[in-house]
């Protein structure tokens, strides 16, 4: 069995916690996809100095039964799109989880004790701050404005992947079953798919309630004669 690791670098100038994967991935430019099949090296696709994918790449898409591992994966899926959810997915940070481990990459790393050259570089966030949105001032840095920084920020999506591999190897699997891979797959199918809302009929009901919660309140003022002012 053939697993593709990968890890995404984004940019966006709406913010992921404050928006949700979902609405993110309406609007992300993808600038960095770290990838490695099986123990191969590690390669970096720099989607500013080349828009189309590389060929390495492409073949490594079309393996027949192609395991593709992330962590976190729900990012990589949602950003990448329906076009990528054919594929059997891994994930490192799941399976920690179901093994009662941190789902953070750089504890995990730290945990087991990674070798520095694997580890997650921690001045990575600062280089996330830098180049995955936009700056105080509303301009964006990109490679042809902090250089040397960007070269750091595609050795830290590589490093990425390489703590990623290594975890694959490392975590343990006696919680890993069937049942729960099967679980966490319906997990994403109810992701992906959402649920249908009558939107109209939600309105209503909370202006009802807004109604409703209006007339108690003065009818609570009205017999406690000024000593309550709304209804609990």
């Amino acid at each position: 069995m053939n697993t593709l690791y990968i890890d995404l670098e984004t940019y966006n100038t709406v913010d992921l916690k404050t928006v949700g994967v979902f609405k993110y991935a309406e609007t992300v430019e993808i600038m960095l996809f770290a990838y490695a099949l099986n123990d191969g090296p590690v390669q970096v696709w720099d989607l500013f100095s080349h828009k189309d994918m590389p060929r390495d790449l492409k073949e490594y898409l079309s393996i027949k039964n192609l395991i593709i591992c992330a962590h976190n994966s729900g990012f990589e899926r949602t950003v990448l799109g329906p076009a990528y959810h054919g594929y059997a997915w891994s994930d490192t940070m799941i399976r920690a989880l179901a093994h009662g481990l941190p789902g953070s990459l750089d504890i995990l790393s730290t945990i087991y004790k990674l070798p520095v050259d694997r580890a997650k570089d921690k001045e990575g966030k600062k280089l996330i701050q830098l180049f995955c949105k936009p700056q105080r001032d509303g301009t964006r840095a990109t490679p042809f404005t902090h250089r040397k920084q960007w070269e750091e920020f595609k050795e830290y999506n590589r490093l990425d992947v390489e703590a990623e591999r290594e975890l694959d190897k490392k975590l343990p699997r006696w919680n890993d079953t069937a049942a729960e891979r099967a679980l966490w797959r319906l997990d994403t199918q109810i992701n992906d798919r959402g649920f249908l809302v009558d939107i109209d009929l939600a309105e209503k009901a909370i202006k009802a309630v807004d109604s409703e919660k209006k007339i108690k309140d003065a009818k609570t003022k009205e017999l406690t004669q000024g000593d309550a002012n709304a209804a609990t």
